[in-house]
């Protein structure tokens, strides 16, 4: 039963920093373009 926990901790969290991680690479894309533009 733990080795299921750990698991499932384990993928919810690396769907979550998946999902960090895109959401911070797409701001600050969308940053940088409103920073070029004037």
């Amino acid at each position: 039963v733990a080795i299921l926990v750990a698991t499932d901790v384990l993928s919810a969290a690396g769907v979550g920093f998946i999902l960090l991680i895109g959401g911070v690479t797409m701001g600050l894309a969308h940053w940088s373009d409103r920073w070029r533009t004037p």
